[in-house]
């Protein structure tokens, strides 16, 4: 068994969850994570779910929230609760960028930094800083951590023109937009965000660093295999109130014709259409741009090449990756690919202990 621990509102370790009947902890790289739990039913005595609404893993940083419990009499051991939630990055939906700001309503919010530097000043801005966010919209103890950011994710300054909205969705856009992740996790006094990267494992000349998974090197067994251009765009035609502008993903042309010019059509009629505080065609258009931006990083619209597999337990000790690390994979197929490593899952069962990395072709 792992060790696997109920937190306080503080988000102080109260108490090790011994005896459990099966766990599935996921976490993602520039998405929230979630959890499954299977306990007896003596962890929900004394109202302890509401006492204790937090979970922590021994091998992952991150944070997960109890929200739900279900309550089953089928086990022939008694009864069994399965608890579910999903990560603390997701309270980040409960913040809106449309309030706790200093802009005028209808006027967007240009910021010019590096892409994580963004992430750090809008979690700040909404989250932390009291005089903006304001108290009632304080997240409880979260401080930003110094973002640990590497190439190839870009630390180049940026200016980008946000929409209002979720502050977890404008987050998660632009991470993916980026090559970046986030996590909130307990790396500080109680609570650290962080924008980070991977290191880049698939230099064969760095023997130390180089790390390749395949059948053939014994550390990894491949399991499934997707490959999909059923939603994949490149193009994002974007429409306003008074304008509208053409953005494209990364490494598209704008000659990009036929077959392969593949086009979402988005539409904000928001983004120029205040009277009150009236902007210019240049403003629309790059507040235009960077919600096309943000609708071509989006996963549900980009090419899809992906491997999962697991990794035996008795090879767990050669193992050593993190999250956003990119490396080399061999496939189903016996393609070698320079590959993202964008979700890890730890489950514990009757039958064992499994790790399933996936890993996302770059």
């Amino acid at each position: 068994m792992y060790d696997l621990y109920l937190l306080d509102y503080n988000f102080k370790k109260t108490q090790l969850v011994e005896d459990y009947d099966s766990l599935v902890w996921t976490e993602r790289y520039s998405t929230s994570g979630e959890f499954e739990l299977d306990v007896k039913d003596y962890y929900l005595l004394s109202q302890r779910l509401s006492q204790y609404k937090y979970l922590s893993f021994s091998e992952s940083r991150q944070i997960m929230q109890i929200e739900s419990a279900n309550v089953s009499t089928e086990s022939p051991d008694g009864r069994i609760v399965k608890l579910t939630g999903n990560s603390l990055e997701t309270f980040l939906n409960q913040r809106n960028t449309a309030e706790g700001s200093t802009q005028a309503a209808g006027v967007a919010e240009i910021i010019t930094s590096s892409p994580a530097g963004i992430i750090d000043y809008l979690v700040n801005e909404y989250c932390v800083n009291t005089s903006t966010a304001g108290a009632v919209n304080v997240i409880p103890g979260l401080s930003i951590l110094p973002a640990n950011v590497y190439p190839p994710a870009s630390t180049a300054a940026v200016s980008l023109s946000l929409t209002r909205g979720p502050l977890y969705d404008l987050i998660a856009s632009i991470a993916a937009q980026y090559g970046l992740g986030f996590v909130i996790g307990a790396d500080a006094n109680p609570l650290g965000f962080q924008v980070y990267t991977g290191i880049d494992r698939t230099d064969k000349t760095n023997p130390q660093l180089y790390m390749e998974y395949s059948a053939d090197a014994n550390n990894f067994s491949p399991t499934s295999y997707l490959e999909s251009i059923q939603n994949f765009k490149n193009h994002a035609r974007v429409l306003g109130a008074k304008t509208g502008t053409d953005v494209y993903a990364p490494g598209v042309d704008a000659t990009v014709s036929g077959f392969d010019r593949r086009t979402i059509v988005v539409q904000n009629s928001e983004i120029g259409a205040d009277t009150d505080n009236p902007t210019t065609i240049a403003e629309d258009r790059a507040q235009l741009a960077q919600l096309g931006y943000q609708t071509l990083a989006d996963i549900n619209n980009r090419y899809t090449h992906m491997t999962d597999g697991e990794i035996d337990q008795k090879n767990w000790n050669k193992v050593s990756y993190g999250l956003g690390d990119l490396v080399m994979v061999k496939d189903l197929l016996g393609n070698r690919t320079k590959c993202q490593i964008t979700e890890s899952v730890w489950s514990v069962d009757g039958t064992g202990r499994k790790l399933t990395p996936t890993f996302t072709a770059i």
